[in-house]
């Protein structure tokens, strides 16, 4: 089976992220997680299928997003 780049990274990315993690995260509840994961995932298709949407705002709405949920999980008490 040959991986695209995108599926490459991903694998890599998913590795990086098991060394990286103690174990915690993997015990918080794995349901709520995918539902999250989903709904983030459908909130941006759904704002990159825009048909007002350029290409060029795509990897800054990327960054903003990245930078939004960094700010908010650093946040949490």
């Amino acid at each position: 089976m040959k991986l695209t780049k995108s599926q490459l990274k991903e694998m890599i990315r998913e590795e990086l992220l098991k060394e990286q993690s103690d174990g915690t995260f993997k015990s918080m509840d794995p349901w709520l997680k995918g539902d999250v994961q989903k709904a983030i995932q459908m909130m941006w298709h759904k704002w990159k299928s825009d048909p007002s949407i350029e290409k060029k705002h795509i990897n800054p709405a990327k960054k903003d997003l990245i930078k939004y949920f960094s700010k908010f999980i650093q946040g949490l008490r």
